[in-house]
């Protein structure tokens, strides 16, 4: 899942006529660093909204950032569309299970367990403490032998709503002016 901005308009509106003296080359380049440069600020705010509404560690998004340049000018936001593990959401063991905070709610998973794993869920997964990721598991009656992980948020749909949705497009404008901005730095360097 991702979210894009493309503000070929929204700045053709505002900057048209100095954008077109600049010429399509400098231009793009004025647009591009505009984009990147407010959009890296605008990724913190989606990161600290994300953390916020699902409960997991900022360290633990995996957000993809593709930048803007000259032949793209869009700003990109991707995260995988897999769910996550509850063990993810500050998960630790306790008596009756685990205890994790999946959308910042604490609960406890009732006779689940964690184990590590070196190849993610599908793969080798073992009791030792060496390495790997620990993954929250519960086996269901009458299927004692498999293991069936607990999930938790779906990143990606969570990166398209609420809090996070609304950072990223509450900061177009201010990446139009800092279309104005980079337009001002270029004028001024080139005298």
């Amino acid at each position: 899942m991702r979210i894009a901005l493309n503000l070929n308009d929204q700045a053709m509106k505002r900057f048209g006529a100095q954008l077109e003296a600049l010429g399509k080359g400098q231009a793009a380049k004025v647009m591009a660093r505009a984009l990147n440069h407010e959009g890296d600020k605008v990724r913190t705010q989606v990161r600290t909204a994300i953390s916020k509404q699902t409960g997991i560690l900022k360290g633990r998004l995996n957000l993809i950032t593709h930048g803007a340049n000259e032949s793209t000018l869009t700003y990109t936001l991707t995260t995988t569309g897999r769910e996550t593990n509850v063990a993810a959401y500050k998960g630790r063991h306790v008596e009756k299970g685990i205890s994790a905070a999946p959308w910042g709610n604490r609960r406890i998973f009732e006779k689940a367990f964690m184990l590590k794993s070196k190849k993610g869920i599908q793969g080798v997964v073992s009791a030792d403490t060496e390495g790997g990721t620990l993954l929250a598991f519960i086996r269901r009656p009458g299927d004692r032998k498999k293991l069936h992980p607990l999930y938790g948020p779906n990143l990606a749909r969570e990166l398209i709503k609420d809090e996070s949705k609304e950072a990223f497009e509450r900061n177009v404008d201010m990446i139009v002016d800092r279309i104005g901005h980079e337009i001002g730095f270029l004028i001024g360097a080139s005298r």
